[in-house]
């Protein structure tokens, strides 16, 4: 599988498909893909991504996270996006 980000419109190719994504989705997505491999809070997420001080965000960046995995992976066995309990969120670079 590949990803390519388009930075322009928002939009993600996937294996040559684009993909729509919001703005806050491309931000986690992108954010996400610039440190592959390393595990991010939600706290770390949303400041990044929303460049202000993360406020009760857990929930905001689990749902989001959610929707970039029903837009992104076709089925569970593909992980684009590892969540780790009480830890935070990684972007898979082996998917």
């Amino acid at each position: 599988m590949t990803l390519s980000l388009n930075n322009t419109n928002n939009t993600v190719l996937k294996d040559g498909t684009e993909k729509q994504l919001t703005s806050k989705e491309f931000g986690i997505l992108s954010f996400l893909m610039d440190h592959p491999d390393e595990i991010h809070t939600a706290e770390e997420i949303y400041e990044n991504v929303w460049k202000e001080e993360p406020f009760r965000c857990r929930s905001i960046i689990c749902v989001h996270i959610c929707h970039i995995r029903e837009k992104l992976e076709s089925s569970h066995s593909e992980k684009i996006l590892d969540s780790f309990w009480k830890r935070g969120y990684r972007f898979n670079s082996a998917s």
